[in-house]
């Protein structure tokens, strides 16, 4: 028999008993009630002793779940994948990598709109002048002197 029902046995058994023993007097039935509540109450905190141990080991679980899905895709930036549950955590994830596929594709699509600059200074050379009239030679010459 489990705890849970071995204290719900025993409130029920008291209060049985209570009921079979009309000759018991009202200080004995108040005891044995007493005594079957201080019973049920030490059941209710061995109970939330045991979840609240549950609850940190599941904790602990998905703290090393997110931290094995995240070294299995590292594109993903560990800030995305947020979470308290397993379930949660796989949700940030694919949220995480549709995000990283969106600003791949943009990235890729912007360097292929932007024209290519060839690395380094362009080579100097002197102005081509083979385009101006005579008066504009002129007047660039007396320009550059002066």
């Amino acid at each position: 028999m489990t705890d849970e029902n071995a204290a719900t046995s025993g409130v029920e058994a008291a209060a049985a008993q209570g009921q079979a023993q009309a000759a018991e007097t009202p200080e004995e039935r108040v005891a044995g009630l007493e005594r079957a509540l201080a019973e049920a109450r030490t059941l209710v905190e061995e109970r939330g002793q045991a979840v609240a141990a549950l609850t940190e080991r599941a904790a602990l679980a998905t703290a090393k779940y997110r931290q094995a899905a995240l070294a299995a895709t590292p594109e993903v930036p560990p800030e995305l994948v947020q979470g308290a549950t397993v379930e949660e955590v796989d949700a940030a994830m694919a949220r995480a990598k549709a995000l990283v596929d969106e600003v791949r594709k943009r990235a890729v699509a912007h360097a292929a709109e932007t024209p290519r600059t060839p690395a380094g200074a362009p080579a100097r050379s002197a102005p081509d002048l083979s385009g101006l009239t005579a008066q504009e030679k002129i007047a660039h010459g007396l320009a550059r002197r002066g």
